[in-house]
């Protein structure tokens, strides 16, 4: 039982956003010295054993116990929080990466089919960079692409997500309760707000922007997706630096 209890707790350890729980065993289990003992045996090892269990005489204070077992808790919890932002973070843009920006545009479905709220998307992909890479270097390019995520971040409006997309230069924004007339505007004007900026860079670069809209060109991430793939590629074919 005492078992059972100590993998309750080391589980509830493992997850993010945890409230601090110790389970005292009734009356005919261990004492609660001994169960500290071994719950901070199980928190600090990879299995609890007969072993663990110590006389109560032999173990130090439960408060001492409960106080490490706090202490290391605490600690990994910031590790789990820092994992997750990590793993869902780009490291060169510092934007919401391909992986977080999916898992929101699963909840913008869920959203939509919940309350019938609609919502655009817009695939935003960087006109000359190439010439960056290849007359300037890879990190001056590195630097271009995070220039341009600033900016489309910085348009964004409460609610909204911007994030880097598939490839190097693509960046993808999820504008909330915007149907898709409204959502060109808004890709209109971060095309402008790049264009400002253009010539202060080494080298000229413009955005062009495939505008999607939940529910006008479908209801589900394939067909949004694909929609705003395809106005993408109109806009880089007619000429690049525009919206469609």
């Amino acid at each position: 039982f005492c078992q059972e209890v100590i993998a309750q707790f080391s589980e509830r350890c493992s997850e993010s956003g945890l409230r601090y729980s110790i389970t005292v065993l009734p009356e005919q289990a261990q004492s609660l010295s001994t169960l500290l003992r071994c719950a901070f045996d199980c928190f600090t090892s990879d299995s609890v054993t007969s072993d663990s269990v110590v006389p109560d005489q032999a173990a130090p204070k439960p408060e001492q116990l409960l106080e490490r077992l706090l202490n290391l808790t605490g600690d990994s919890i910031m590790l789990i929080r820092e994992a997750q932002e990590s793993a869902l973070t780009d490291p060169m843009t510092e934007l919401p990466n391909n992986r977080a920006v999916e898992a929101a545009f699963c909840r913008y479905v869920q959203q939509y089919e919940a309350t019938g709220d609609p919502f655009s998307v817009l695939l935003i992909d960087g006109d000359h960079l190439k010439r960056y890479n290849e007359e300037l270097g890879y990190a001056e390019g590195n630097r271009m692409i995070t220039r341009l995520g600033r900016l489309i971040n910085a348009q964004m409006r409460e609610g909204d997500l911007a994030g880097r997309w598939m490839f190097g230069d693509e960046f993808l924004v999820l504008l909330k309760n915007t149907p898709r007339a409204k959502g060109a505007l808004m890709a209109e004007r971060i095309r402008r707000v790049i264009c400002s900026h253009s010539n202060t860079w080494p080298i000229p670069v413009s955005v062009s922007i495939g505008v999607a809209g939940c529910p006008e060109n479908g209801t589900d991430y394939a067909a949004l997706i694909k929609t705003a793939e395809e106005a993408n590629k109109t806009a880089k074919r007619e000429g690049k630096n525009r919206v469609k």
